[in-house]
């Protein structure tokens, strides 16, 4: 994964996942996954997904965007990214993986937090 500040207080991301990382998580027979971010902070306070379910792509894609103005979950408010601001992104990941005959689900997650500069 990559990941960095962009020029107008937006934090912005790739990530794919390459043949040796689908070979460490078993999906080698699969051709599509989806991703999504199921949940995100700015400083401690949840907010609105930048990235919701309904990304489903090729296993080689490369995954993409990024996080600008923000809107707090459950309250009023929210703002822009700005130096200092800590950021918590957990990625969620799931395919149909066939084996054989068998097809089963492979999910996972991963978490990135991080201070914006």
């Amino acid at each position: 994964m990559k990941y960095g500040n962009t020029p107008r207080g937006k934090f912005a991301w790739y990530f794919e996942f390459t043949p040796s990382m689908q070979g460490k998580l078993r999906l080698r027979n699969a051709t599509q996954i989806s991703v999504w971010i199921s949940r995100a902070k700015v400083n401690g306070r949840s907010v609105a997904s930048p990235y919701p379910p309904g990304h489903v792509q090729r296993l080689g894609y490369n995954f993409h965007s990024s996080l600008g103005p923000y809107g707090y979950i459950g309250r009023k408010g929210g703002g822009n990214l700005k130096r200092g601001d800590v950021l918590y992104l957990r990625w969620n990941w799931e395919t149909l993986v066939r084996i054989g005959d068998e097809v089963g689900v492979e999910s996972g997650s991963f978490e990135v937090t991080c201070t914006v500069n």
